[in-house]
């Protein structure tokens, strides 16, 4: 029986950027509940290369019903997810004011 997928999406990850730290997390504690998980970025800092794969790759496998989008800003990246045959589980990252 094959494991369970669930990867993730942000426009950019780069070093000691909250939201790539964040989906960090969120793919070890999915690791250690038996997900298979990778994240994906359209932007990535060269560092983070062995880390954070392409977004021009990603392409859901049959099994994979559900992305996890790192929504901030706004990006093409968007409009291609869209077509995709995925349902989204948005985590959205805000600034506020103070």
């Amino acid at each position: 029986m094959s494991k369970p997928v669930l990867n993730q999406m942000t426009v950019g990850a780069t070093i000691g950027d909250a939201i790539t730290d964040h989906a960090f997390i969120i793919r070890r504690w999915l690791r250690e509940w038996g997900f298979e998980s990778e994240i994906y970025a359209e932007h990535i800092h060269p560092s983070l290369s062995k880390e954070v794969r392409s977004a021009l790759t990603y392409r859901p496998g049959r099994e994979e019903k559900t992305l996890i989008l790192h929504h901030s800003t706004g990006s093409p990246l968007i409009d291609r997810l869209l077509e995709l045959p995925v349902e989204f589980l948005m985590v959205y990252h805000n600034i506020t004011p103070a």
